[in-house]
């Protein structure tokens, strides 16, 4: 690689990242510099430092390390445009389709594929998200696309339309600054498997994967009015509940609002921010901050909701934290009521402790409507 960017005289010059095919413009070089960027460590480029002070570069060279992986516990993520961008996001969605058309993480679909998609609240998640059109209307697959929208909506969609799988631009699960994908199987679920994940981040080399000459069918559905009237019939009969709400995404919050509208049950929002938490532990700020919010106000629980909309912790009258194993256990076989109910866009069995924290909440009210015993005394915590 040379050790001056590639310029004319009727172009500015563009500069090209290690192992990167595509050039980029000078202000986006001397952010990448700026801003940590792995891959300026054995950069020939790194000293073009423009006006950054030369000791903010060498301090960047010699203090970040390069991610060997984008596989995280939370899916594949990474730092936006340090680590991911539409590039990426193109390469791994078309690594993805091809893998999914191999029947790697279910049979093989015949026919023409379904894929849903959606994003997240992120500021990076509309860029991102064109990427992943684009691969997909390249590769000949009929999307449906959600827009903004949250996990358990892509779920419900990707189970409604009995649809092949799904992709949901997203940074659940990670710091502010990271953004990533969720690639959903045909029944719903996150694939979380490790070492399903690497084989989608290693198959990103692999030639376009085209199912047919034509572009595939596209078309857009706004799913949270069915989404809702899923979940309406599971919000029935339930005494009258103070509820202390705290979730990051406002389209929970707000659907969470609808939800109760009918309801003689009341909902206390507890606003919270984006941030990577730890909802097993008491001492997560956001956790003790909504077990004050429960006290403070006398409510009869509190519910957490993480930001992928999927995750929940549960605070009871006494402003504790209820272990997750206590309160899943408590859970299980009240699920089975709901299963039976001819719900057939639920998830199966112990999944929608995974799947859907709104479906927990419900079974939790359920349950609690049963009686007039409060949480603590369903739920002892020591």
């Amino acid at each position: 690689m040379t050790d001056q960017p590639v310029k004319s005289k009727s172009t500015p010059a563009l500069y090209f990242c290690p192992g990167e095919t595509y050039p980029i413009s000078p202000a986006v070089h001397y952010a990448r510099l700026a801003a940590f960027y792995p891959k300026c460590r054995n950069c020939p480029l790194r000293h073009h430092e423009g006006h950054l002070p030369p000791e903010t570069v060498q301090l960047d060279v010699n203090a970040h390390e390069e991610r060997e992986t984008l596989v995280t516990s939370a899916g594949l993520r990474g730092v936006y445009l340090n680590e991911i961008n539409r590039f990426h996001a193109s390469a791994l969605t078309n690594a993805y389709v091809t893998l999914l058309m191999q029947g790697l993480f279910s049979s093989a679909p015949t026919g023409q594929p379904t894929l849903v998609i959606g994003y997240q609240e992120h500021p990076a998640a509309p860029d991102l998200m064109i990427g992943v059109v684009n691969a997909l209307r390249a590769s000949g697959v009929s999307i449906v696309d959600l827009g903004l929208t949250v996990a358990p909506e892509l779920s419900f969609a990707i189970r409604q339309l009995e649809a092949t799988g799904g992709i949901l631009v997203t940074g659940a699960g990670s710091d502010t600054s990271w953004i990533g994908f969720d690639f959903l199987s045909g029944d719903g679920r996150t694939i979380v498997d490790a070492e399903l994940l690497t084989q989608i981040e290693s198959a990103q080399s692999q030639p376009t994967f085209r199912l047919a000459h034509a572009n595939g069918h596209y078309r857009t559905w706004d799913v949270l009015e069915d989404y809702q009237a899923s979940l309406n019939s599971l919000f029935h009969a339930l005494r009258p509940l103070r509820v202390g709400f705290a979730s990051p995404l406002k389209r929970v919050n707000e659907l969470a609002a609808r939800l109760f509208a009918p309801l003689p049950c009341t909902l206390d929002l507890l606003p919270l921010p984006h941030r990577k938490r730890d909802l097993e532990s008491s001492e997560d700020r956001d956790v003790t901050k909504l077990g004050e919010f429960v006290v403070s106000r006398s409510l009869h629980l509190g519910i957490l909701i993480d930001d992928d909309g999927r995750q929940c912790a549960l605070v009871n009258d006494e402003g504790r934290l209820v272990p997750r194993e206590q309160w899943e256990t408590w859970l299980l076989e009240a699920f089975e009521h709901f299963s039976n109910q001819g719900q057939s866009t639920l998830p199966d069995g112990e999944a929608f402790f995974d799947t859907d924290a709104l479906l927990t909440l419900a079974v939790v009210l359920s349950e609690m409507s049963r009686s007039d015993a409060q949480l603590s005394e369903h739920l002892w915590v020591g």
